[in-house]
């Protein structure tokens, strides 16, 4: 190497080092003189012209500069999905507008067969890179995404298309389009009764005593009037429930609707409305009317997670029940259990005491059961009907810790009232009742130990 440089690279060989020296005839090498004793000492690639070119110009002597630059390689592109549906549609909420009618569009993305509903773009190559000793290096390797897995589609040159008319969804990984049967108008005798694998879209009502059952959800964009639904999935109703007395609905995802009056509703999602009036509502999820007019009076209403509400109960102390963390039905089924764990300790207490009696009627019990048949036949029907209620016994207590121990799984519900809380309503948390309560404005009941509190807001 010439004594006017000195060159030193880094450890990992990306970056080299130059260090000019001032020759005591104060003549200097020219920059492709540089260049080719650098050539000459093996560093062939990312040498740069204008940075020799200026420490020569500027005469740079005795400091390292960098003057040739490896090149990391470019990772490729991973291959990727374009959607041409909103992905999130199933996952977004319907809501209640101003006017109390519901919002369901953004929810609901209905295709033709044959509409393209996604296209998958393959892994673009990255670039490979190099040090300054001309050492390539590789760019990483990515792996192709797989197939969606596809359910009512069909893949075809790396595009998806619909199979079928219906309701498109994407979910974990499944491209699916679930059929789907569109009534144009209203669900009434001349129309028939419905009973479909898929999702259900009903543009009119649904007149009293129709029946319609779907697989998947039910969307009705008008009324449901004495009608029967059955949704295995959502129940979305833009209008309201005008039940009569009749109306039974049960869905097992959420319910959305305008208002439900005088109708029998279990869900296992939540619920989410304006009102009720005189309904019998169950949701295992949380029940809200916030949203509405807010108002929930007379019959029972549950919100297994939660209620909230404006005003429970009306000025005329219209009988009113509320519950949450446990529906009616447990907290009934919990009352009768444990009516008869007790029971059946009275009893078995009452067939040990008359067995103690029984034995202390004769000077000497063995012989007794040997020689008297009339009281050896006395005792063992006590311990054969005392061993029988024990069985019971067990039975009803197993009963009732299973039904405390799904009880417990919605402990810390909640019953919220922004408005007014009329007397003559009760609330039930975890089974535990509060009743005969004055008016009181902007409470929440919560449980408190064995008692429930009544806390302002």
């Amino acid at each position: 190497m010439p004594n006017w440089m000195e060159i030193q690279k880094s450890e990992d060989e990306m970056q080299l080092f130059l260090t000019l020296y001032e020759l005591p005839d104060g003549k200097a090498p020219t920059t492709e003189v540089v260049k080719q004793e650098l050539r000459r000492q093996g560093f062939q690639l990312g040498i740069k012209d204008e940075v020799i070119a200026a420490m020569l110009a500027g005469k740079v002597y005795e400091k390292p500069v960098v003057v040739a630059e490896g090149k990391q390689p470019a990772p490729p592109k991973p291959g990727h999905y374009e959607f041409f549906f909103d992905t999130k549609a199933e996952t977004n909420i319907p809501t209640i507008m101003e006017d109390g009618t519901v919002d369901y569009s953004k929810i609901i993305e209905l295709v033709e067969t044959g509409t393209l509903l996604a296209q998958y773009h393959k892994v673009s190559p990255g670039e490979k890179g190099y040090t300054v000793t001309g050492a390539i290096i590789e760019s990483d390797n990515t792996m192709e995404l797989p197939m969606l897995e596809m359910d009512g589609v069909y893949h075809e040159d790396g595009k998806y298309y619909a199979s079928q008319i219906g309701k498109v969804t994407l979910h974990n990984g499944r491209l699916k389009v679930d059929p789907t049967l569109v009534v144009d108008g209203n669900v009434s005798i001349a129309y028939g009764n419905i009973d479909f694998t898929g999702d259900v879209i009903i543009k009119g009502d649904i007149n009293m005593g129709m029946h319609v059952k779907a697989g998947g959800s039910i969307t009705v964009e008008g009324a449901v009037e004495g009608a029967k639904l059955e949704a295995g999935g959502d129940v979305i109703i833009g209008q309201g429930i005008h039940g009569e007395g009749k109306a039974v609905i049960m869905g097992d995802g959420n319910l959305v609707c305008k208002f439900i009056e005088t109708a029998q509703v279990n869900v296992l999602g939540d619920l989410q409305t304006g009102y009720i009036i005189n309904s019998e509502v169950v949701s295992e999820g949380l029940l809200d009317t916030s949203k509405g007019r807010g108002v929930i009076m007379g019959g029972t209403v549950c919100g297994l997670k939660g209620v909230i509400a404006k005003n429970i109960g009306h000025r005329s102390h219209t009988p009113t029940k509320v519950f949450t963390g446990a529906t009616p039905r447990d907290t009934d089924l919990l009352k009768r259990v444990r009516m008869s764990v007790k029971s059946c300790k009275v009893y078995i207490e009452k067939l040990e005491m008359e067995e103690e009696a029984l034995l202390a009627s004769v000077a000497d019990p063995e012989k007794a059961m040997e020689k008297n048949i009339e009281f050896r036949e006395h005792l063992q029907t006590i311990r054969q009907e005392r061993e029988q209620i024990k069985v019971k016994l067990d039975k009803c207590s197993e009963a009732a810790e299973k039904l405390l121990d799904r009880i417990d799984r919605f402990h810390g519900c909640e019953i919220t009232v922004t408005g007014i809380f009329y007397g003559g309503s009760s609330v039930t948390i975890s089974s535990v009742e509060k009743e005969e309560m004055d008016d009181v404005k902007a409470v929440k009941f919560m449980q408190d130990g064995v008692n429930i509190a009544c806390v302002s807001l």
